[in-house]
């Protein structure tokens, strides 16, 4: 074993911990308060990554695991688990409790992540498994071992990111006390009905991938979301969320996994995001040709200079939108051509106030049709047009 944690209040940080006989990073047999932060590991045998047994108040967080292509380090003919919860046998205290794993990226291990207990008593209690990105476990993404899943308490597996082009997403037969919200599952076989919730998407999530596996190779681009992942705007936000994506991003826009995308969210084609709550982008939404946005909540954009734009092409459809909005120092809400805007509420742009002394704020209807009709169009507090004709012009507002 690399680094092994048995006494309390313990950090490790920035460590690559590789071709180990044993854990990568072990945690327990009575540590608690123990940190386990921006590491990388990869290449071990017992547990690829991280390894927690009888330990309480552990914080897993911003690693790296994964299996490299150097096999020598297989155990029984193939990778040892990402990252391990277990009570041990040899111990009746100490049990593992307060534990959180969170904007971890994993791939290529036996099973991504792995829970169990091997004692007939001993299951973990108040568990934390959120918005992390697991990457083609060879049999699948995450396990809850059959024999005692019956033991666990309180955990939780929220806003993860499991994507399996071979293999499971998930195995896990009896989960009382395992609840199981908003995840992201990606595989050729159906998810477990035991981990499905109504909030999962299950869908390709468009990560990049193409990372090198070479030893010491994989970086975190590999598990990077692209602008037209259905993991954005899709997470459950509730008092488990972190603040900050695996790199110190801020979560403002509710994106499933370890990665909070920031930049452009771009629906093309004829994709349909009928029912969405809201999409948004950290500097602009490009919404392209027959693209269906029925009973979207809001397109909001959030950007500075070059961002805070909201762009709607060809004949997409908006009915029943509530807002588009627009927020930033330079930005706009520009809609082209035959777009649809029956019962948009409202388009909205609005300066961050005191950055400039003037800020144009722009909509463009160029041959727009009648249907644009009621649209209001208002800076907050400066002045206000509601369409009530066809209107074909460039409309612009200067505040001063």
């Amino acid at each position: 074993m690399a680094v092994n944690l048995r006494g309390d209040f313990m950090i490790i940080r920035n460590c690559v911990s590789y071709n180990n006989w044993a854990e990568g990073i072990g945690a327990g047999k009575y540590g608690n308060d123990i940190t386990i932060e921006d590491n990388v590991c990869y290449d071990n045998y017992a547990v690829m990554g991280v390894y927690v047994d009888h330990a309480q108040d552990v914080l897993i967080q911003r690693n790296i695991i994964y299996q490299s292509t150097d096999t020598t380090f297989y155990r029984g003919g193939e990778p040892s688990e990402g990252i391990g919860i277990n009570n041990e046998t040899d111990l009746t205290s100490n049990y593992n409790s307060g534990i959180a794993v969170i904007n971890n990226l994993i791939a290529g291990c036996k099973w991504n992540i792995g829970l169990w207990a091997q004692g007939d008593l001993y299951g973990t209690d108040d568990l934390l498994v959120a918005h992390n990105t697991c990457i083609e476990g060879t049999q699948g993404g995450m396990r809850v071992s059959d024999a005692n899943s019956i033991n666990h308490t309180n955990v939780r597996f929220k806003n993860n990111i499991f994507y399996q082009t071979a293999g499971v997403c998930v195995a896990i037969a009896s989960p009382p006390g395992i609840t199981f919200t908003s995840n992201l599952w990606f595989s050729q076989t159906p998810v477990d009905v035991n981990a499905q919730d109504a909030g999962d998407v299950i869908t390709d999530p468009i990560l990049t991938l193409g990372g090198s596996f070479a030893p010491g190779a994989l970086t975190s681009t590999h598990f990077e979301v692209g602008g037209g992942s259905s993991a954005i705007g899709t997470a459950t936000e509730d008092a488990d969320s972190p603040l900050f994506d695996y790199f110190g991003t801020t979560r403002s826009d509710d994106d499933m996994g370890a990665h909070e995308f920031v930049g452009a969210a771009i629906k093309y084609g004829a994709a349909t995001l009928s029912g969405i709550g809201s999409l948004a982008a950290g500097a602009m939404i490009i919404v392209y040709a027959a693209t269906s946005l029925d009973g979207v909540g809001s397109l909001t954009a959030i950007g500075v200079i070059v961002g805070g734009d909201v762009y709607i092409y060809g004949a997409a459809t908006l009915g029943g939108v509530g807002t588009l909005t627009a927020t930033g120092i330079v930005l706009g809400v520009e809609v082209y051509a035959s777009t649809t805007l029956s019962g948009v509420g409202s388009l909205i742009a609005t300066p961050e106030g005191g950055t400039l002394p003037w800020v144009d704020l722009y909509l463009e209807l160029f041959e727009a049709p009648e249907t644009c009709l009621g649209v209001t169009l208002f800076e907050t507090g400066t002045r206000e047009l509601t369409l009530t004709e066809k209107d074909e012009r460039v409309l612009t507002m200067e505040v001063l």
